[in-house]
């Protein structure tokens, strides 16, 4: 058993793949990929703004990964894409009716579900949680670029 700060980290680092894991179960008992989970997440949520790198950068995903996503799911029924006005090369990513469907089926209940917990918290638990999350964040970030 690792002692000290490193056995610390690596603890959080084990609850940090829990939590990933939650999602990745959760698409998996609906019998979906997770990464179809993010997209209809994060559409549903984001509304018709939302484009290809919104969600890129809100789930830290390659750009790679969310086109095949995106072409399997509009091939599927789920989406279409349409232009964005004055920029040819984005495209908005629009929910079909069955897509709406299935965000509603899993979408709702999962942020239901997120919300019931994060209220679990007290106000200054979810405060200390946020600011230690952030800070923690950007000190990795900066760690990581250094080895770069």
């Amino acid at each position: 058993m690792k002692t000290g700060h490193v056995g610390k980290l690596s603890k959080y680092n084990r609850m940090g793949q829990k939590f990933a894991g939650i999602y990745s179960g959760y698409a998996a008992s609906h019998g979906i990929a997770e990464s179809v989970l993010s997209v209809l997440y994060s559409v549903y949520l984001g509304g018709e703004t939302t484009t290809q790198t919104d969600i890129c950068e809100e789930w830290s995903a390659s750009m790679q990964t969310v086109n095949s996503c995106l072409k399997k799911m509009e091939k599927a029924g789920l989406l279409r894409l349409s232009q964005v006005e004055h920029n040819r090369r984005k495209k908005k990513i629009v929910l079909t009716s069955e897509g709406e469907l299935l965000a509603k089926r899993l979408v709702v209940p999962l942020v239901e579900a997120e919300n019931a917990a994060f209220l679990s918290l007290d106000t200054e638990e979810q405060e200390l949680l946020f600011s230690l999350t952030e800070k923690h964040l950007v000190f990795l970030k900066t760690e990581v670029e250094k080895i770069e």
